[in-house]
């Protein structure tokens, strides 16, 4: 629970008990309304903190049970204004949350400059909107890792089964800055009862990567397998267009650090003016204190949605083309064998995951990513009937309205993509 939060809450204690702090106005219905005030709030707190509720709809049901439990909610007119109130809620929140798949295409017409989109089938290119400039990647980039994982598993310079401890992959975890996705990934392997003795497998940090995108999980395998090795991968792929990998946590940490040793805002306008070397030379550094313990992570995270806009600018960049070129490797078995079947393995997790897929795809390999300014998704799709799609969506430069609500209409776009024939046509003729 955030510190806004808690001052909210603390104000809501406050006020429904500043009433009573007069004598006179200590009557049976101020006290039973300060009572139900903290009956209420306590509820509201336990229902987050045992991870029940999110702490939005813990504040949605806590603002219902204030209504239910006012007796002045029970007059007509106060029925009439609640009713139409939750009507209108009801149908608002109904139109903005339907998934509909134009609502994609309209925001990729109307904003060609931070828009990309690539769309191939059985290898022949059907879209090439924008599709050759290099955008923030985000965690799509991390594909590229989990290729260079599966050379180095099939060349036996590690060992996939070898157990590495959390307490190793934790000096990468930098909480609050990836949107729950390591905490969800180590419940995931709590579950599956994969967690033996404090460790799990090296491949299950692989997967971790892709599945629940683990930036922890990434930069412990960017370091473990060698930044070199991984951006020489690159190189042997030919996407020669692609920037240099480096840590994600590590550059995260850049911008943390600039801030406190900077008095005032202009450390932002100075890293954006770091040359790419430089900026890359400082992220590897960064990680290099983590993975020695120099730094604690756990300190906390202070870095505001404006303070974090450099580091999502400076994302390693590749253009939507040049995934769609690597998942038609990996989804054309162009890889050697073992090693295709290891990447498949990690990639395909939508397969593992959703299982209703099984049912109408032969197989589907996809990494998203995303920042507070960047929604990405890369995927390959093979359908029951032996098409292979390869669908490549960055979007970059996203205000805080379109960051939100684009990837709730992503998958139906991707979808209908795949399997309304018309709408690829509206595709191809809007752009």
């Amino acid at each position: 629970m955030n510190i806004y939060a808690s001052i909210g809450i603390i104000a809501i204690i406050f006020f429904s008990g500043f009433p009573l702090l007069k004598k006179e106005q200590r009557s049976r219905r101020n006290v039973y309304q300060f009572i139900k005030s903290i009956i209420i709030v306590l509820l509201m707190i336990i229902l987050v903190y045992i991870k029940i509720v999110s702490f939005i709809f813990a504040i949605i049901l806590g603002i219902m049970l204030f209504i239910l439990f006012d007796r002045k909610t029970y007059t007509k007119r106060r029925l009439i204004i609640y009713g139409s109130t939750i009507a209108i809620l009801i149908i608002s929140g109904y139109i903005l949350f339907k998934t509909n798949p134009n609502y994609i295409l309209n925001y990729l017409a109307k904003h060609p400059e931070n828009s990309s989109l690539y769309v191939a089938r059985n290898g022949e290119t059907l879209v090439d909107y924008e599709a050759d400039t290099p955008r923030p990647l985000a965690s799509v980039v991390k594909t590229v890792i989990a290729v260079e994982y599966a050379y180095q598993v099939e060349n036996n310079d590690i060992d996939k089964n070898e157990r590495i401890h959390l307490e190793t992959l934790n000096r990468y975890y930098f909480k609050n800055t990836d949107g729950g996705a390591h905490k969800k990934w180590l419940d995931h392997m709590q579950d599956e009862k994969k967690i033996i003795n404090k460790t799990v497998s090296l491949h299950d940090v692989a997967k971790g990567m892709i599945t629940f995108s683990s930036n922890a999980n990434t930069d412990y395998l960017i370091e473990r397998l060698g930044i070199e090795h991984i951006n020489q991968r690159l190189q042997s792929l030919k996407l020669d267009d692609h920037d240099d990998i480096y840590p994600l946590v590590g550059a995260l940490f850049i911008s943390l650090e600039h801030k406190h040793k900077s008095e005032d805002a202009s450390w932002i306008d100075e890293l954006y003016k770091v040359p790419e070397e430089e900026y890359k030379q400082l992220a590897l550094t960064a990680s290099e204190k983590m993975k020695n313990e120099e730094v604690a992570l756990a300190d906390g995270f202070d870095l505001s949605v404006k303070e974090q806009r450099v580091w999502s600018d400076r994302l390693p960049k590749a253009p939507a083309s040049t995934y769609g070129k690597l998942f038609h490797i990996i989804a054309s078995d162009q890889l050697p064998k073992n090693i295709s079947q290891t990447v498949r393995d990690i990639m395909e997790w939508p397969m593992k995951m959703v299982k209703e897929n099984q049912d109408s795809y032969k197989s589907i390999g996809a990494k998203g990513g995303s920042t507070a300014f960047v929604s990405n998704q890369a995927m390959y799709i093979e359908t029951l009937d032996d098409d292979v799609y390869e669908i490549i969506l960055l979007m970059d430069d996203l205000s805080s309205w379109h960051s939100f609500f684009l990837p709730i209409h992503m998958n139906a776009f991707i979808v209908e993509i795949v399997n309304n024939e018309e709408f690829l046509h509206d595709i191809q003729k809007k752009l």
